[in-house]
């Protein structure tokens, strides 16, 4: 008779094969809140902008003649990232972070948001705005319009160093819960994240001027004339 081998955690995959990807628990990746940006970071960096290849990060984009239209540099967790994506879906966006364990939690996320965008069904209720909020605009954790009932987590912390770090946790639990019920414009497609010193390197990953453009309240970026 066979058993399942004991000690192991076994990797759920699709009936295609492919891995299930599970959204990341940020404790797992917390790290120290700077980086000395002159130490050597073995970072891998294009020799200039026409080097770097975009694709792998973006693959629903073809590049040329998508390029990046917006950075965040020193982008943390992602928080500002994930919450653009779907209000821009047409904008490319990148996160640049030198913490080795912070950028590999954005990518993790970014990763399963997609997946589980993916895995939902067509006729998902696609939510516009940020993907925080439902259709009423309320914020919401388990679809449009649901009741929350107030908790302990909900209270504003007595420790004002840890007063932000929590709103933005709070946040990014409803997004998850909404990204993992309905569709949001773009599937988070247009959103990535690389490992890199900004100080140093940002003239290796654009060109001058690339990212010197004016968002519109059409829900993109405009295309830039000579």
């Amino acid at each position: 008779m066979d058993t399942a081998p004991t000690g192991k955690l076994h990797q759920q995959t699709l009936p295609d094969g492919t891995p299930l990807l599970r959204l990341p628990q940020k404790r797992f990746y917390r790290q120290r809140a700077h980086a000395n940006v002159f130490n050597d970071h073995q970072l891998h960096y294009p020799s200039s902008p026409a080097e770097m290849k975009w694709t792998p990060l973006y693959p629903a984009f073809q590049f040329p003649p998508a390029r990046v239209q917006f950075a965040d540099i020193g982008c943390g967790f992602g928080g500002l990232l994930t919450s653009l994506a779907p209000q821009f879906p047409g904008t490319v966006m990148l996160g640049m972070e030198i913490r080795i364990s912070v950028t590999a939690y954005v990518d993790a996320r970014i990763r399963a948001l997609r997946q589980i965008q993916g895995l939902l069904p067509d006729d998902a209720t696609a939510v516009g705005g940020a993907a925080g909020e439902g259709k009423s605009g309320e914020a919401s954790a388990g679809g449009t319009n649901s009741t929350h009932t107030p908790t302990d987590a909900d209270k504003p912390s007595t420790s004002t160093s840890t007063t932000a770090e929590e709103a933005e946790d709070r946040a990014e639990a409803r997004e998850n819960a909404l990204a993992s019920r309905q569709k949001v414009p773009g599937e988070f497609q247009n959103v990535g994240v690389i490992r890199a010193n900004a100080m140093k390197h940002l003239g290796n990953f654009f060109e001058r001027g690339q990212g010197d453009e004016e968002w519109n309240e059409e829900g993109g970026v405009p295309e830039r004339s000579e």
